[in-house]
């Protein structure tokens, strides 16, 4: 695994992506970050057009036929400067036919790092469509199924390379205080900012539902 401190050069900024999609009225996101890799450039916009590839091909098919795709922002979490792309009534793909699930109801996908730290994880949350995905409060098999080829595809994208091998996610966070020990042990050292290349994508299987799914919540 990858990790180093970030700041300066262009392939050591975090770019933090969100998808945004709609669940019939409700506006929603998700999202996960991203670093290029060695000494490629690519711009923010080409980078949102890559992603944008993956959402219309993989994520769409998590969404149902009444749900929309709208966009994907790229931002350098360092400078600022963003891009977006945006999608014109891209819908889902599966079928409502068997009912339409409440828009607040989720499961987690956890991004994981080698360094077992809780500021080297993350996660994000990835809505529940359809009724026909629930078994009781766990992810039906039809639906993990379909949940997971997006997740490997979503992989194989951006942990094995694509645009040439130049991004691939990764955690991050900014500098760290140093801290009290835990049960009595040493302090805490400080720790500067960091990323962290991710290893593994877990999909959850429990769903829970979110408070709210607007935009800036729950991604």
């Amino acid at each position: 695994m990858a990790s180093g401190p970030w700041g300066g050069a262009l392939n050591t900024r975090p770019l933090r992506v969100k998808v945004r999609f709609s669940l019939g009225n409700e506006q929603c996101q998700t999202g996960f970050n991203l670093r290029r890799t060695g000494a490629s450039f690519e711009g923010l916009e080409d980078i949102a057009t890559d992603v944008g590839e993956w959402a219309n091909t993989n994520f769409r098919t998590i969404l149902s036929n009444q749900d929309r795709l709208q966009s994907v922002d790229v931002v350098d979490v360092q400078s600022k400067e963003g891009a977006q792309v945006t999608f014109v009534n891209v819908a889902g793909t599966q079928n409502t036919s068997g009912g339409k699930a409440p828009s607040i109801l989720q499961v987690p996908v956890s991004f994981k790092s080698a360094i077992r730290a809780r500021y080297g994880q993350g996660r994000g949350f990835w809505p529940v469509a359809i009724e026909e995905f629930t078994n009781g409060n766990v992810l039906a098999d039809v639906g993990a199924g379909i949940f997971q080829n997006a997740i490997t595809a979503l992989g194989a994208k951006y942990m094995q390379g694509d645009l040439t091998g130049a991004l691939q996610l990764i955690n991050f966070h900014g500098p760290l205080l140093a801290g009290r020990g835990e049960s009595g042990g040493p302090p805490k050292p400080a720790v500067p900012a960091m990323w962290y290349d991710v290893t593994t994508i877990r999909l959850g299987s429990v769903i829970g539902a979110l408070r709210s799914r607007k935009q800036g919540i729950g991604s």
